[in-house]
């Protein structure tokens, strides 16, 4: 008899030790399903930034292409012999606009008394 309840009780350990891994083992899984799941949607989150960074570096590559241009085109109209913006005859100018030599303006900056017109520098 107590061989019998020594065999029995073997068996009920066995059997709870085999519960307790498949409990273990279907934990085990429910954790990687969650942290598959938790993946997936940081990568979902995540994939929006991705976007938001492109959107961005086409703002500030706009911006930094429109700078270039600039330069770019006064750099090529100081190579003709009469600079675009050193004339009236432009569309961009003002009806205040004057034909001042540069030299005349120059004495009108670094003077310390006003000449009396444009051509009089004594």
């Amino acid at each position: 008899m107590i061989k019998k309840y020594i065999k029995n009780t073997i068996i009920i350990i066995c059997i709870i030790i085999i519960i307790i891994i498949i409990i273990i083992i279907i934990i085990i899984i429910i954790i990687i399903i969650i942290i598959i799941i938790i993946i997936i949607l940081i990568n979902i989150i995540i994939s929006g930034l991705g976007l938001l960074q492109v959107t961005l570096s086409l703002t500030v590559l706009w911006y930094v292409e429109s700078i270039l241009g600039w330069t770019f085109y006064f750099l090529y109209s100081s190579f003709h012999p009469v600079l675009p913006w050193s004339t009236c005859d432009n569309a961009w100018n003002t009806p205040h606009c004057t034909r001042t030599p540069i030299s005349y303006m120059y004495i009108l900056r670094y003077s310390t008394r006003c000449p009396k017109g444009p051509g009089s520098f004594t």
